[in-house]
This record gives C-alpha cells, sequence and structure tokens, in this order.
C-alpha cells in the first residue's frame, strides 16, 4: 500500500494513493499547516512605526528605518502614526518657514552657528500606498491612545519602532506587540526622559550618548539593544549632537535590527540611573529671581539649554543672549547678578530686542 505523500503517477502504479487512510491524510496535511504558519511567524515581522513627524530629526529617523525595511524579507510595515500634523502641505510649510526664521536670526546675529538645513517632509501617503501601509495619525487628546489600541489591534501587529514620540504609552497599546523599541537620545540609564541631549551638556560630560532599547511601563527603563556615543567639543550645538547620534545609529541599523528581529532580550541597563521631567527642565530655564544666580551659570545656562526665561518687572523674558555692562541703561533689561556682575539681554528668542512682541504664542508667556 502506498504512502501518504507518494506521488500519484498517471501510469496506474500508485492509483491507490488517492484512497490511503482519512487520517493519515488530515495528518500530513496538519504538519504541512503547522510549517507554514512557523514559517509565516518566523519570516514576517508586522511592524507599526511611531514618529513625532514634526521633529526633523524624528524625520531622519524615520527615513532611515523606512529604508532599512524595505530590503528586509522579514519584516512589513502595516501602520505608519504619526504625532503632530502628516500631510505633505503641512511639513513643507513648517519646514520653509524654519528655515527663512533661522536665516534671518543668523543675518541679524552673525555669531549664531550656520544653520544646516534639517531633513526635508517626508511624503507618507505616498510612502504608505506604496509600501501597502496605513496611516493613523495619533491626536493629543485624552482619549487619543484607546482608539489608536482599537484601530491597530485590527492590523495584528507584532512590532513596534517609536522614534521621538511625545507621549509615554499605555500598557494596552504596548500589549499590543510581542516586541517594542525605543529610539532615545541620552546614555541609560543616567539619561533617561526628557532632553537628554541638552542635559549631557548642562552636566559637563565629555560625551552625549544614544540608546536603543526594548520600551516597557516605566519610562527609558527597559533592557538596551544597541548604544552610542559622540564627544561633546567647546564649539558643539545641540543640534549638532542630536545629527551626530542619528548618523551614528542609522550606521548600525543594520545591526540592531538584525538582533531585535532575532529575538535579542537586550542588556539590562546598569549605572547610575536619573529620570529628567519637565519639572526638572523648568528648575533651570524659568528663573524667578534672575539675580540669584551669577553671571557664569546664566551664559552655561543659555549655552546649553538655548532659550531660558528670565522674570524682570513682571514680564517673562526669554533670553537667548547676555552682555556684560557696567550699568544699564534706561530702556535696556537686565540685571546684577549674585557674583555682582550685570548682565544685559540682548537677544530674546534669537532676535534683538526691538523685535519685542507682547505675546510668544509658541512658549505661552508674555513679556515685553
Amino acid at each position: 500500500r502506498p504512502r501518504c505523500g507518494d506521488r500519484w503517477r498517471g501510469d496506474g502504479g500508485h492509483r491507490g494513493a488517492r484512497h490511503c487512510d482519512e487520517r493519515d491524510g488530515d495528518a500530513a496535511h496538519s504538519r504541512y499547516v503547522d510549517r507554514r504558519t512557523v514559517a509565516e511567524n518566523m519570516l514576517r515581522h508586522r511592524v507599526v512605526i511611531f514618529c513625532h513627524i514634526s521633529n526633523p530629526i524624528a524625520r531622519a529617523l524615520l527615513k532611515g528605518t523606512l529604508g532599512a525595511l524595505q530590503g528586509r524579507a522579514d519584516a512589513e510595515v502595516v501602520a505608519i502614526c504619526p504625532f503632530g500634523e502628516h500631510s505633505f502641505a503641512s511639513q513643507l510649510g513648517e519646514w520653509v518657514r524654519t528655515g527663512a526664521l533661522r536665516t534671518v536670526q543668523r543675518l541679524l546675529d552673525p555669531e549664531l552657528p550656520v544653520h544646516r538645513m534639517d531633513p526635508g517632509p517626508i511624503p507618507i501617503g505616498v510612502i504608505a500606498r506604496k509600501i501597502r501601509a496605513e496611516i493613523i495619525p495619533v491626536a493629543r487628546d485624552e482619549g487619543a491612545f484607546d482608539d489608536l489600541t482599537r484601530r491597530l489591534a485590527r492590523l495584528r501587529p507584532t512590532a513596534a519602532i517609536n522614534l521621538y514620540t511625545p507621549r509615554r504609552f499605555p500598557p494596552p497599546l504596548l500589549a499590543l506587540f510581542r516586541s517594542a523599541i525605543n529610539y532615545h537620545n541620552g546614555a541609560l540609564p543616567r539619561f533617561r526622559g526628557l532632553r537628554a541631549t541638552h542635559w549631557s551638556v548642562y552636566l559637563r560630560e565629555r560625551t552625549s550618548g544614544w540608546a536603543v532599547h526594548h520600551m516597557t511601563r516605566e519610562v527609558d527603563a527597559g533592557n538596551v539593544l544597541a548604544s552610542g556615543a559622540v564627544p561633546i567639543t567647546d564649539g558643539c550645538s545641540i543640534a549638532g549632537l542630536e545629527r551626530a547620534k542619528v548618523e551614528q545609529a542609522l550606521a548600525e541599523m543594520h545591526v540592531w535590527l538584525e538582533r531585535w528581529f532575532g529575538g535579542d532580550p537586550g542588556a539590562p541597563q546598569s549605572g547610575e540611573s536619573r529620570l529628567f521631567t519637565r519639572a526638572d527642565y523648568a528648575a533651570v530655564t524659568r528663573i524667578a529671581s534672575p539675580g540669584q544666580l551669577s553671571a557664569a551659570d546664566w551664559r552655561w545656562r543659555v549655552r546649553c539649554f538655548s532659550r531660558v526665561w528670565a522674570f524682570v518687572d513682571g514680564e517673562w523674558i526669554p533670553v537667548t543672549r547676555l552682555v556684560p555692562v557696567q550699568e544699564l541703561r534706561r530702556g535696556e533689561i537686565g540685571w546684577r547678578c549674585a557674583d555682582g556682575t550685570c548682565l544685559r539681554v540682548i537677544r530674546a528668542n534669537f532676535l534683538p530686542m526691538i523685535f519685542h512682541r507682547k505675546t510668544l504664542g509658541s512658549a505661552g508667556m508674555r513679556f515685553r
């Protein structure tokens, strides 16, 4: 009696193979389906990418990530979830406005670093249609993640990559994925939380790090999959450090993507740990009594955080440049510091004082 699976021959030699025991046939089919299912699970990772699309660094990461994933046979992008306005027209408008503003700022203040154009807008709609992925924008209201979780669940995702999103993921969203990773612009665990690059400069570190880590319920606390660092030099800018770290991370992306898709759990974090929050940032950049700081402290904070708010005569001033003077003249804005040095504000929000507006809408504080 021919065995199940023997090729049926047209010359009648194995005609009986068509009449194999039904149970043998079911078992063979079951084994075939099981092997096919396992193979599909091993070969196809259904990836969701979260991205803060208005952030130029996030756009650079998104471009690199899409390119790396499109070259892999074991992964497909099923959804792109942008935070912020994601249409090409809105991206282009913001990109042009930002470039024009920085050009004007440098013309008015030649001491500012030369502006390097940020990565341009990304045609997410075109890319999504090409790779057959859905675009699911993330709103800023409280219930945004509930709706996002429901919509993503229908796509049966297995993996997620987070690029600079400004919101913490709730547990139900993380539970959708077998694994989720995040690009963080700071060394872990020493620089968890917000504005890691600024803090690394402010605390006078020799290098500024980056890490790709598994996401957990705690902020930036998961096992590290890949990491690196770039040197902090005297003339470097925050934007320059961010670009250098992203370029390094993208250059090594093929390595850590391979490790991630291969099931690498990463290395547990070790060493000194600190979480930087919005309250920490406000504590060093919102100065209600400017005269309590020394002149050196003022200059260092402006150098590290670019903009520091000072409360003077009932108004908040976004200080971006200070100079020492003997005395303040009538109409000038400044203060005498704790070390006796008198400082005058010559740039507010990177513009000369004559360009003062009554309200700075983007920051939500008034200054004269």
